[in-house]
């Protein structure tokens, strides 16, 4: 080494002047890596070229130059399979035997198991192929109806999602739309009793465009929803704080027509005032002071009258008016022997303070088409349900379920929702006029509701880490194949160890502990890979310093597995990494 010794001044004499080289340089070198430009120095976080290690070399009471100290280390990884597809290509991660392994964008997922006495070598291979469903990644599903008389891979079966009906022929193996749909999400599906597979009569409820009618195996599709709907209810009409008379308007009626709109009432010549509505618009019909008024379509109706002051021009009122528009579907249901078909809807506004419900009928031709006589359309089919407060508030409360003892020749139908325990109609079904009565007898849970059910295959826990500097981010996916999260009551916990003073492993701090809940999405899965929004992986960062003293991340999944119902999540796993 050389140096020099600048003097600014005279130097006192005795003078001692120490230095040091605390950094000590690595070259670092691989059998296949070759060609390594990154060097390493004691006691810095190191990474090589192109990211095959990551390592650190802390410094001893000895330094290492003088010593001349080196360190091999290998980097073979036993059974490591590359995974190519025809379409997909070579996967970034590797398979390991005995591991779980899930592709890049989870397409495929699968384990390699080694119970043979002839162990795996090297170019051992194997291959399968895999079948688009048609349904696409992570789709949900909300109904399913098979046509009577199709069964095991011969059966055809529908099935509702929020983009359409979608047809399969071969008991669900694969699926396909027969046509695009124009109507809206799709909630619930009924089948005629005389489909056969060939020529299809499908009804489909909606949760904003009313019911749906395809009478050739869905490719082509009808709307009814006449009759569906009626005027709720209206505010308490407020007057302007600036008028000048002192009278006073009545309470609002509704009627069957009446729309969801905020309405104006002004008075524009003595005791005369125009009514106007933000849909309806102006009416005719002019209210008078002192006499009933009925607006022109019969929407809304009302009595202003005077008080000790008298109205002045411009004076006004204003109130509200809600519909339920009948275009929510609960469920569907057909009686193919009387020939009617009858739909539930639901709605929850908000200016209601509940939600309610209908429960509406419609007369279907023999063949299973709707019937289309000039006067027909959907008529309600509520005798005997249940009003919330009467005579206050009249309105049902809603219905969930519905459902004929016998599909093919119903002599009872049932419903279900909340707060009305389970109701049963034994007569007038052949008119479409059922006489609904109370049938709990025996139940204790007085709610009914149709609940969609998560099945939830076996799950894999992916982890994929990357070091920044002194940051770890860890992106990890617990989910089947199908984007499902793991079944209620399966764990998943992250925590990070450091050394005590004697050298043993103690925990520092649990980043993570999570128990799943019964639910179709969670933070972990990835349900549909053409849908971005649907990417909620778990994310969890590390800082991995000296000072930090984490030396061990370990992730531990624990899934439920029982043999009944809910089923099994898979086997339990998990992953250590050391610092």
């Amino acid at each position: 080494m050389t140096f020099s010794i600048t003097q600014d001044g005279d130097f006192i004499g005795g003078e001692e002047f120490e230095f040091s080289t605390t950094k000590d340089g690595w070259s670092v070198s691989g059998s296949e890596s070759t060609g390594i430009t990154n060097t390493a120095r004691t006691d810095s976080p190191y990474q090589s070229d192109n990211n095959e290690v990551y390592f650190t070399i802390n410094s001893g009471n000895t330094i290492f130059y003088k010593k001349g100290d080196q360190w091999t280390f290998n980097t073979n990884v036993i059974c490591n399979w590359k995974v190519e597809g025809t379409k997909s290509g070579i996967q970034f991660g590797r398979a390991e035997t005995g591991q779980p392994y899930s592709s890049d964008s989870n397409e495929v997922s699968f384990q390699i198991n080694d119970y043979s006495t002839d162990p795996f070598a090297e170019d051992d291979e194997f291959e399968f192929r895999v079948t688009e469903s048609g349904l696409g990644y992570g789709k949900t599903v909300r109904d399913i109806v098979k046509v009577p008389g199709t069964n095991e891979d011969k059966a055809v079966l529908y099935a509702a999602t929020s983009t359409g009906v979608f047809k399969s022929e071969n008991g669900g193996q694969t699926w396909e739309e027969p046509d695009s749909f124009t109507g809206d999400y799709i909630t619930t599906l009924a089948l005629h009793p005389a489909s056969d597979g060939i020529t299809d009569i499908i009804y489909t409820g909606t949760e904003d465009a009313g019911v749906w009618v395809s009478l050739d195996s869905g490719m082509s599709w009808d709307q009814y929803t006449t009759g569906m709907g009626e005027g709720l209810s209206a505010t308490t009409p407020v007057a302007d704080s600036t008028n000048k008379g002192n009278g006073v308007m009545s309470e609002v009626a509704v009627k069957a027509n009446t729309l969801s709109e905020n309405w104006i009432v002004k008075r524009k010549v003595t005791g005369m005032f125009s009514v106007t509505g933000t849909v309806s618009g102006l009416q005719n019909n002019t209210a008078t002071v002192g006499d009933i008024y009925n607006s022109d379509d019969e929407e809304v109706s009302f009595t202003i009258s005077d008080g000790s002051t008298p109205f002045a021009e411009n004076d006004t009122f204003t109130f509200s008016t809600t519909r339920d528009p009948g275009r929510k579907i609960k469920d569907i249901c057909v009686d193919k022997t009387n020939n009617q078909l009858y739909a539930i809807t639901y709605f929850a506004g908000p200016l209601e303070p509940h939600a309610v419900g209908n429960v509406y009928v419609h007369e279907l031709n023999a063949d299973g088409s709707m019937k289309a006589d000039a006067n027909d359309s959907w008529k309600e089919a509520n005798t005997g349900l249940p009003e919330h407060d009467p005579p206050d508030d009249i309105t049902l409360f809603p219905q969930h379920v519905l459902a004929a003892d016998d599909p093919d020749n119903p002599k009872a139908l049932y419903i279900g929702g909340e707060g009305i325990n389970l109701f049963k109609a034994t007569s007038g079904l052949v008119d479409g006029a059922p006489a609904w009565q109370t049938s709990k007898s025996g139940l204790t849970n007085l709610i009914m509701s149709r609940m969609p059910i998560l099945f939830s295959g076996v799950c894999s826990m992916d982890i994929i880490d990357v070091r920044v500097n002194n940051t770890v981010t860890y992106t990890v996916y617990i989910e089947d194949q199908n984007g499902n999260p793991p079944i209620s009551g399966s764990t998943f916990t992250v925590r990070t160890y450091k050394l005590n003073d004697k050298g043993d492993l103690v925990l520092l701090a649990t980043l993570r502990d999570i128990e799943y809940p019964d639910c179709y999405a969670h933070e972990g899965t990835f349900r549909d890979i053409a849908d971005p929004s649907t990417n909620i992986p778990y994310r969890v960062q590390t800082v991995v310093t000296p000072d930090s003293e984490v030396v061990k991340v370990e992730f531990v999944f624990v899934p439920t597995c029982e043999d009944e119902v809910p089923g099994c999540s898979g086997a339990g796993q998990s992953k250590e990494f050391m610092y």
